[in-house]
């Protein structure tokens, strides 16, 4: 069996290292569910189908232009749209990788071949629950049987597939029954996303897993991803929406491994450099305005029709954002994993107390977690 230390020997992109973000891109505000929790407020129906794929095209080559190597198309749901194939074509075109996040119930064989063949590479899919809850929650008869249907058409030409369930009060008790439909499906990636106040989700803030419980379902599932790790399992886990997952991973490492592994799980951390949104990660709406992440909903700063990325991503709330360490308050600005985790999601403390940079509601750290003694300094020991 590998060591502790080549079980976590991972790696991650450095913050500052002048790469282009990823791009979240809403092709279309249409959906055919109307889950409680979607952060884009999507519409059921064609209502908000969104640009003509000609100004697609031309938010693409701002794309090209700002040196953008990775898209995410997403919704509503993307795959309304006949001609995301085509989009996809033209952005490899242009060396611009493209991935798409989906509900999964158009992933018939026949799309999923053409949308293997446009060269999308990967297919992540939303299930909220096992199959009576997640299709009276997301709105949808049979979307459970669907999604899966639609991950096997997936797999079947060759795409790598993803899982993701948002974690709420209301579904937490079936997280492990969808990690292990995952494994058996052959499922490539399952995501975890907490719970982000943004779009619809914004009324949905009674229905956050509380502190307690989140902690006891984000330690079982680092339980279970070192589980997979050990057993050589094709699954690989991986959480968003929360940036106190990395401290807690550092210290669950740090009691189940020991010094060395978790001392390699800091440097990974400090690489990653915490919440980068507006930095490493933006999006782009169904009009063409641009936010510092998918949740971010309330406030844009640009249109890529009208404006390079460059000249968007120089604005105020993207410059607030590369120095939010110094802007920060509250439990966040004194907490000593700041450097690994910069506050996590500014959205839900606009959403919760009204301040960009006040606390995030969703931290589920102690207060004897983040008063220690800095982490940094006991690794910088080592």
């Amino acid at each position: 069996m590998a060591s502790a230390k080549d079980l976590f020997s991972f790696s991650s992109p450095e913050r500052n290292g002048g790469a282009a973000p990823v791009v979240v891109w809403n092709v279309t505000n249409s959906c055919n569910m109307s889950c409680p929790h979607c952060y884009s407020s999507a519409v059921k129906g064609r209502s908000e189908y969104g640009l003509c794929l000609d100004d697609l095209k031309s938010i693409g080559i701002r794309l090209e232009e700002a040196g953008v190597r990775v898209v995410i198309l997403s919704g509503g749901e993307p795959l309304l749209r006949n001609d995301v194939e085509e989009l996809a074509v033209f952005l490899k075109e242009r060396r611009i990788s493209c991935h798409l996040s989906t509900n999964g119930v158009l992933l018939s064989p026949e799309r999923a071949r053409s949308l293997r063949d446009a060269g999308i590479v990967y297919a992540g899919v939303s299930v909220d629950g096992l199959p009576d809850f997640n299709d009276r929650y997301r709105g949808l008869r049979n979307a459970f049987e669907r999604a899966l249907a639609g991950i096997e058409n997936a797999r079947q030409v060759g795409m790598r597939t993803g899982m993701r369930m948002t974690l709420t009060s209301a579904n937490a008790a079936h997280l492990d029954a969808l990690l292990e439909l995952a494994e058996t499906h052959g499922v490539d990636r399952f995501y975890l996303s907490h719970l982000v106040y943004g779009g619809r989700a914004v009324d949905m803030m009674a229905d956050d897993v509380q502190a307690e419980e989140c902690g006891f379902r984000i330690e079982g599932f680092f339980a279970t991803a070192l589980d997979l790790l050990r057993r050589q399992s094709g699954l690989k886990l991986v959480s968003g929406g929360n940036d106190a997952d990395g401290p807690a991973l550092y210290s669950f490492v740090k009691t189940h491994l020991g010094d060395e592994a978790a001392s390699v799980v800091w440097q990974a951390l400090l690489r990653r450099g915490g919440n980068s949104a507006g930095e490493k990660i933006i999006n782009v709406d169904h009009k063409g305005a641009v936010h510092p992440d998918q949740f971010w909903r309330g406030t844009a700063s640009g249109n890529l029709l009208e404006l390079p990325l460059a000249e968007i991503m120089s604005r105020p709330l993207f410059a607030d954002l590369r120095q939010r360490e110094t802007l920060l308050t509250g439990r966040c600005a004194r907490c000593r994993y700041l450097s690994v985790c910069r506050g996590s999601h500014r959205e839900r403390a606009l959403a919760a107390g009204g301040s960009i940079w006040g606390d995030d509601p969703s931290c589920y750290l102690t207060e004897e977690d983040i008063a220690a003694e800095s982490a940094s300094r006991v690794e910088a020991k080592r």
